[in-house]
């Protein structure tokens, strides 16, 4: 080969390289949007890649399958969502979070397929039911991109309508597409997710009352309905709590008996406008302690794929595993936190307790010391425990029913229902009803028994009439 030739062939890749690179050159928002989504999504799939589409290829956002997966966006479209300025990055989740359900749902086979073989002799059939599959999809993908870009976080509904009317606008599209769900029936997937939302609310919150209030059968019923919808982190991360205690009701009493800090997560775009009191302990003998413990380890580690820096979930699952005598576990989940998480105070508690139980008394006082100024009624209880663990078991069990007679939780039963329940909009499912009024700050919870929990919304936090 002549020289001249090969200083072409090297100007060539020179160019490719740099072209390619350039293509994934994306801006630091938009691949932190692309990696919320994805965990959002919690898939065991390896992540697709992010690029720009080049200016001959007449994108706005596109996933192909082939030959690699790859969401492909046109820099435009930066600009479009840009002009929603605060609203911004809610917009990029919708175009983001839509392809994205194409690749996870694997949103390619069908018509791929039929369409690339136009000469088969029954290929006339295979493409008029290609083109309804790909309707079919995208309007699935519609409507499940929506759900996880809010299980990321972002705000897609307040900003869908304008979203869409600007893409159209702006690449001269008009409301209908061959193929494709029309512009107003791709707007329809707002309501239907915003009516869905509306009746989901009334569940998250039911769950969280029926887990303050010791109802924890009830709570997990209720989060393990939420998760068939929307498996969140949150949602995995309270259905475990919620078998978890139900299974420390049924663990044998030990003779030092320390109260792991369990934590609820009332952070759920269901919940955006309501705050609640802390999680209580509670009994309730239904079930069996083996796969109660299974169940919530496995929720757990679930809230933690999707978000390995979940810190609820990690609390929650060192608690579990330091109270089936793991401790070596425990602190190694909490040890694997990141560095800025490590001093949290109920990290720190868990250390504590799960070296005392592995007879390392020397490094539990050292935690136990660290907290001693924390204003926390559970590390305040676990101290006190601690400072009492090597005297007469006699003054534990005194210190044990005082504080239990100073703190006895009051929880609240079930009672026939008195309050009217003729304008409650109603759902049901495992054995349960939760009710609401349109104003969604009373919820009425019913069990099997036809017994009733009436929940009044007041001053910031939500009150039981009893």
């Amino acid at each position: 080969m002549k020289k001249h030739n090969i200083y072409f062939l090297i100007a060539l890749l020179q160019i490719s390289f740099l072209e390619v690179n350039a293509q994934k050159n994306i801006p630091a928002y938009v691949s932190t949007v692309f990696d919320n989504l994805i965990t959002s999504y919690g898939s065991i799939k390896v992540a697709p890649i992010l690029e720009f589409s080049k200016p001959n290829e007449s994108v706005i956002a596109f996933y192909k399958s082939a030959p690699q997966p790859t969401v492909l966006i046109d820099r435009k479209l930066l600009t479009i969502c840009s002009s929603f300025k605060a609203d911004s990055l809610n917009a990029l989740s919708i175009v983001l979070s839509h392809e994205l359900a194409h690749y996870y749902n694997d949103h390619t086979f069908c018509y791929d397929f039929s369409f690339a073989n136009s000469k088969n002799p029954v290929s006339k059939d295979l493409i008029i039911i290609s083109k309804e599959s790909k309707k079919e999809k995208e309007i699935q993908a519609d409507y499940q991109g929506l759900w996880y870009a809010l299980m990321a976080g972002y705000k897609p509904i307040q900003v869908f309508d304008k979203t869409f009317d600007k893409i159209y606008k702006d690449y001269n599209l008009p409301d209908k597409i061959k193929d494709y769900p029309s512009k107003a029936e791709r707007k329809l997937m707002k309501t239907s997710v915003f009516t869905k939302m509306q009746e989901l609310a009334p569940v998250f919150q039911a769950g969280l009352i029926l887990s303050e209030n010791q109802y924890f059968n009830e709570s997990a019923s209720c989060f393990e309905y939420l998760l068939l919808t929307i498996p969140t982190k949150e949602n995995f991360n309270n259905a475990g709590l919620a078998c978890f205690s139900l299974a420390l009701g049924l663990k044998p009493k030990e003779s030092i008996p320390f109260v792991y800090p369990l934590s609820n997560d009332y952070n759920s775009f269901l919940n955006e406008n309501r705050n609640s009191n802390a999680t209580k302990g509670g009994l309730n003998n239904a079930q069996t302690y083996e796969p109660l413990l299974k169940k919530a380890k496995l929720y757990f580690e679930k809230a933690i794929s999707i978000n390995p820096e979940y810190l609820e979930a990690h609390l929650n699952l060192a608690s579990l595993q330091s109270s089936i005598g793991n401790q070596e576990a425990a602190i190694g989940i909490l040890n694997a936190l990141p560095k800025n998480l490590r001093q949290n105070q109920e990290v720190l508690l868990i250390k504590a307790i799960a070296n005392y139980m592995l007879e390392n008394e020397t490094a539990a006082k050292k935690l136990f010391d660290q907290l001693q100024k924390t204003q926390n009624s559970i590390i305040t209880f676990d101290s006190q425990l601690f400072k009492l663990a090597s005297g007469p078991k006699s003054v534990i069990n005194k210190f044990l029913i005082d504080y239990q007679t100073k703190n006895l939780a009051t929880t609240y039963p079930f009672t026939k229902l008195t309050e009217q329940i003729k304008v409650f909009n109603c759902l049901k499912f495992n054995n349960l009803e939760v009710c609401t009024n349109p104003l969604q700050d009373q919820i009425i919870i019913k069990n099997s028994n036809s017994q009733t929990l009436f929940c009044k919304f007041v001053n910031a936090k939500w009150e039981l009439s009893h």
